[in-house]
């Protein structure tokens, strides 16, 4: 729903009143004509206005609308100083006829050749290019085209000349639209799509009535040329509510997408087609004409070619950053953050994954459970920080003394860590426990909150052959009841367990936990 600025449809209809009366109430050809020149002028000016409160892409399309409207303002003053001061009769053409078609290039450009896509310099330089090979093509279709007797384009082929110019427009305009989603960018374009067909409703009369009938400059029929200039006005000081916001664009169907890809090859087309015309009288200049356009655009769909790599380039290079920065993220997921070495859910995934193996192989598989002795009162005389140095100096001794492929030492949860040793029987676990708790005992960490007055630990040792009604929870079970009868005989020491398969291994989880926090305390 639009809203209709209330002072620009007061300035429209007082400049229709005016031009009215002028021409009818007291007749004047000097001020009707300027009436004409004034409304392309403020409709202009409107749209630069409008272009300041816009993004960078939607500002140029509304600029170069503007731009376009001034010229035809331009146009239309030189046709006033030339019927008025030197009484011309139009029987070829004009100076003016120069301008009134040259406009028509910048609101072509603002219709189909900018995109939010094609925001750059190299761009701007081709479209720029192209509308100053127009801009010729249009001279010397107006003043140099005829050969034989270097006279100006008649005033009966004008008409057709600004016939076609307005068909491209609107044809344009309206295939932009049906491409476009909601938002300001529809907006624009719906301005453009009402002021071209509206500029043909108007203009294709009044052209061939001033060519076949007779003159209407000064008569109040002429008012009608103020109406498309009037209704891109009050557009410009309007404004749509409910508007769905930009990133809709990424939900054009494929047949928009075609059509707004393919809008800058309209331009093209119309200088082609004007080098064609040309091509009849002076087959030279048309070639070149045709050769210079098709050179232009080819540069222009290189560059945006090149961009597309680019962009393609840098979405991949984004995606193997993304796949190596997900693949970061996982490892360190599996890393504990304090110790750095692996933490409970990736002991949890080798031990899947060598019980598994062990299991087809009939290897053995040993777990060894290692708790760090009194380390509450550790904590309670030292500070947690200190408690977080030592478990990081136990975990770094600890890893020494697994060298073996396959072997995983982690932490378990607060000051207990649980190595994986596949490949390894009972007396083999047993000789690795005891070097880690060799290792831990000789290194002297002080703890005055063990009897001994250094860091000791204690472990627990499982191993087993898998068969079937044994399951990994039972090692491990196992393996923390053998802990927790090493705390129970003394700290500082090794046990060995036998596994078992319990019903409910849970509850074995929390029993054993229960009784090593009983005897911690």
């Amino acid at each position: 729903m639009i809203r209709i600025s209330k002072p620009a449809v007061v300035v429209a209809v007082a400049m229709m009143s005016l031009h009215v009366i002028a021409a009818v109430a007291e007749p004047s050809i000097f001020l009707t004509n300027a009436l004409i020149a004034v409304a392309p002028l403020l409709a202009g000016l409107a749209c630069l206005w409008r272009s300041r409160r816009q993004p960078s892409v939607l500002a140029d399309k509304w600029r170069l609308l503007g731009i376009g409207l001034l010229i035809w303002a331009i146009g239309q003053a030189c046709y006033t100083y030339a019927t008025v001061v030197h009484h011309n009769v139009q029987t070829a053409a004009l100076p003016s006829d120069f301008w009134f078609l040259v406009y028509g290039i910048f609101v072509l450009l603002a219709v189909c050749s900018v995109g939010e896509d094609q925001d750059s310099t190299a761009i701007l330089i081709a479209d720029s290019a192209q509308a100053t090979l127009a801009i010729v093509l249009i001279y010397v279709t107006l003043f140099m085209n005829n050969h034989i007797s270097q006279q100006k384009l008649p005033a009966s082929q004008l008409t057709s000349l600004y016939l076609g110019e307005n068909l491209a427009l609107a044809l344009t305009a309206t295939v932009r639209l049906l491409a476009m989603p909601d938002g300001e960018d529809r907006y624009f374009h719906r301005a453009a799509f009402t002021f071209s067909w509206l500029m043909i409703l108007v203009s294709t009369p009044l052209n061939y009535l001033d060519a076949f009938v007779g003159p209407t400059n000064g008569k109040a029929i002429e008012v009608a040329w103020l109406i498309p200039f009037l209704a891109v006005l009050v557009m410009a000081f309007s404004k749509e509510q409910g508007t769905k916001p930009e990133p809709m664009e990424k939900h054009r169907s494929w047949g928009a997408m075609m059509v707004y890809n393919a809008s800058p090859v309209f331009f093209t087309m119309c200088v082609l087609l004007l080098g064609a015309h040309i091509a009849q009288h002076r087959p030279v200049v048309g070639f070149a004409a045709v050769v210079g356009a098709l050179l232009i655009y080819t540069f222009r769909a290189t560059i945006l070619q090149t961009r597309l790599r680019q962009v393609q380039e840098s979405l991949n290079d984004s995606e193997r950053n993304l796949r190596l920065l997900n693949s970061q993220l996982h490892e360190q997921s599996l890393i504990d953050p304090l110790t750095q070495i692996a933490n409970r859910r990736r002991f949890e995934q080798v031990l899947e994954v060598e019980w598994n193996r062990a299991l087809r192989s009939g290897w053995p598989i040993s777990i060894v459970m290692l708790d760090i002795d009194h380390f509450k009162s550790l904590n309670d005389r030292y500070g947690h920080l200190r408690g977080d140095e030592c478990l990081t100096a136990v975990a770094q001794m600890l890893r020494r003394d697994l060298r073996r492929g396959g072997e995983l030492l982690a932490r378990y949860g607060g000051e207990e860590f649980v190595a994986v040793l596949p490949n390894v029987d009972a007396d083999g676990a047993m000789l690795t426990a005891e070097a880690m708790r060799a290792r831990v005992h000789q290194i002297g960490l002080e703890n005055h909150g063990s009897p001994i007055g250094r860091l000791t630990i204690s472990v627990g040792v499982c191993s087993v052959v898998p068969v079937a009604g044994l399951t990994r929870e039972g090692l491990v079970d196992a393996a923390d009841t053998a802990l927790y009868r090493a705390k129970a005989n003394g700290r500082n020491r090794a046990e060995l367990s036998e596994p078992s398969a319990p019903a409910k291994p849970a509850m074995g989880r929390m029993a054993s936990n229960v009784g090593a926090h009983l005897v911690e305390e």
